[in-house]
Formats: C-alpha cells, sequence, structure tokens
C-alpha cells in the first residue's frame, strides 16, 4: 500500500525544477492570468497539485505552439474546467495513444513531457501498468515484423528510463547501512527497464533504494552489499541463461534477506530466496522488509 497522502502537492520551487521555468514565471502566470496553485497547507504557502501541474504543462505546450500567453492561460483553465482530473485519471487510451504517437513521431521532448505529466498525476505503478506496458508491447510487437520500427522502440525505452530516472530524483532520502534496499541486474542482463520501475516504485513509497543499473558485474553487487548492509537484496534477471546462480549462493551464505525478481529465476531453488516476477507483488515483499524514510 502507499504511503503517499490522498492528494499530494508541490512547492513552487519544485514545480519550476519540474517544468523547467523559472519560479518567477510562473507567479507572474498567477497574477496576470490566474493560472496557479489551488492548494494551501495551513500555516504555509499555497502547493500546486497533479491538476495544477497538467494545466501548466498544458499552457507549456499551447505557447510552443504559437499560442499567446493569455490565450494559452484562458484555454488550459477551460480544459480544467470540463474536467481535467477526470480526464487524466481515467482516459487512459487517449493517453497510450499520445504517447504511442510521440514515439512513432521521435519526439523526445513529447515524450519527456506526456511521461513526466503520467508519473505526477497517476503515480508510477498506474503508469506502467496502464500506459506503458501496452505501448512497449505495441512497439516491441511492431519491431518483430518490421526493422524500421527498430529506432522507435529503441527512442521509447530510453525516454522511459530517463523519465523514470526524473522522478526518483524528486524524492530523496538518506542512505543508511541496514535502511535501504540494493537493486541490481544480474552481470549478463541488459533490460533493466522493469527494475527501474520497481526503483521508482519504491522512491515514490519513501523506501530508500539503491539501484546499481544493468549488467551489474558479481563483485561490483557483493562490494555494494558490504558497504550498504541493505534490508534486502534484488536481483533483476529476465532469461534464465542471464540468472546469476552463483551470485545469490554467495549472497545467501552472507546471510543477505534475497528476493530474485524476474522470469529468469523461474524453478531456481538452490537458495531459499523469495521469487517475484509481478511488481506490485515485488513493492510489498520489500517494503515489508525495509522501513520508509524522511525526504532529504
Amino acid at each position: 500500500m502507499s504511503r503517499q497522502p490522498a492528494q499530494a502537492s508541490w512547492t513552487t520551487g519544485w514545480v519550476a525544477r519540474h517544468l523547467g521555468i523559472s519560479p518567477i514565471t510562473l507567479r507572474t502566470w498567477e497574477t496576470r492570468y490566474g493560472i496557479g496553485p489551488s492548494s494551501r497547507e495551513e500555516g504555509r504557502h499555497r502547493r500546486y497539485t497533479a491538476e495544477d501541474i497538467e494545466r501548466l504543462r498544458l499552457m507549456q505546450r499551447l505557447i510552443a505552439d504559437g499560442t499567446r500567453p493569455r490565450e494559452a492561460a484562458g484555454l488550459a483553465l477551460g480544459r480544467a474546467q470540463t474536467g481535467i482530473s477526470q480526464r487524466v485519471g481515467t482516459d487512459t487510451d487517449d493517453l497510450t495513444a499520445s504517447l504511442n504517437d510521440a514515439a512513432e513521431d521521435l519526439r523526445l521532448d513529447i515524450m519527456a513531457d506526456l511521461l513526466d505529466s503520467f508519473f505526477v498525476s497517476r503515480g508510477v505503478v498506474a503508469t506502467w501498468r496502464d500506459v506503458l506496458r501496452p505501448v512497449i508491447r505495441s512497439v516491441g510487437d511492431r519491431s518483430v515484423v518490421d526493422e524500421t520500427c527498430r529506432d522507435v522502440e529503441w527512442a521509447l525505452a530510453g525516454s522511459i528510463a530517463a523519465a523514470l530516472d526524473r522522478s526518483v530524483r524528486v524524492n530523496q532520502f538518506h542512505i543508511k547501512p541496514g535502511h535501504t534496499a540494493l537493486l541490481a541486474c544480474c552481470p549478463q542482463e541488459r533490460h533493466a527497464l522493469p527494475l527501474r520501475v520497481l526503483t521508482a516504485g519504491l522512491h515514490e513509497r519513501s523506501v530508500p533504494t539503491v539501484f546499481l543499473g544493468e549488467m551489474v558485474p558479481i563483485e561490483t553487487t557483493l562490494a555494494a552489499e558490504r558497504r550498504l548492509q541493505p534490508s534486502v537484496v534484488v536481483l533483476w534477471a529476465l532469461r534464465q541463461e542471464n540468472a546469476a546462480r552463483a551470485l545469490a549462493r554467495r549472497l545467501h551464505a552472507r546471510h543477505v534477506p534475497l528476493i530474485l525478481a524476474g522470469s529468469g529465476w523461474q524453478g531456481f531453488t538452490a537458495v531459499p530466496a523469495q521469487t517475484t516476477d509481478d511488481l506490485e507483488h515485488a513493492l510489498k515483499l520489500i517494503e515489508a522488509l525495509v522501513p520508509p524514510a524522511e525526504p532529504r
């Protein structure tokens, strides 16, 4: 279960960094055009909600397309009044189609904008389940029969990975020995996207996490385990030939709590580790082992 509040909100400084504009611009838009934060915490400054950020993103896109700022703000606010939060929350087919179209056109800027918006409005797990997996599957199926789609598949995967990394940087936590999850791909495993999603999902739940990346050498993972003394180590392998069984045995010999993630570990019973090939199941397993932390 997520530890996020029911209605998340963000400061002006955070929103400015997230959108790539200055805080002065945000305040100007609020003063001149009435497009600003709608939430206020008692005794604090007003804060932006996910719906506020969606309106600002729409205004940005309209201005980039040549619309005057005042007209862009009016259109963004008008869209909000017709139910932007409902559109963002339920119209999955439109979201999937928008991302798919941007990928087909290799519009990295639009993909980045859409992905950041999805993660803020819907969260990592829902975005992965409802939007990203269908698009990845569709593009992947096309690339099998049409090699001209390989660039689309590559650009999409890279854009998703970059957006996940950005979402992780938003929530940073103090890493303390014995109070973190260590995530690593096996040495031969190149497909790290599902483990990046797991990392972002854990950060979203305030679980301190260190992700080492793809194709991590055995000695590197062992060295990180010695340094961090993590509450749990997660080893990812998509294919059975990539599962680092020797690494699993060495970690088990150190009495390290171990989760073997991915279909590559199917049938491996040499060590008494928990196995999973499901994102939400993996999140629950790790949350049960790693205490939450306060953001920096």
